[in-house]
């Protein structure tokens, strides 16, 4: 039976997950609020995806 059942517990598996299956952390220096992204992180996930 699951015990960690706090936000914080669920939080970091997801975490634990997408780290350990490829993901990159990004920096929040890098983030954007005006657009709501990391505009490096996605032009070159959009050139790496794209013909």
């Amino acid at each position: 039976m699951m015990t960690n059942t706090q936000e914080k517990h669920f939080e970091a598996a997801i975490e634990h997950h997408f780290l350990n299956n490829g993901y990159q952390p990004g920096d929040s220096q890098d983030f954007d609020p005006e657009l709501c992204l990391e505009k490096d992180r996605f032009i070159a996930f959009i050139q790496a995806t794209q013909a």
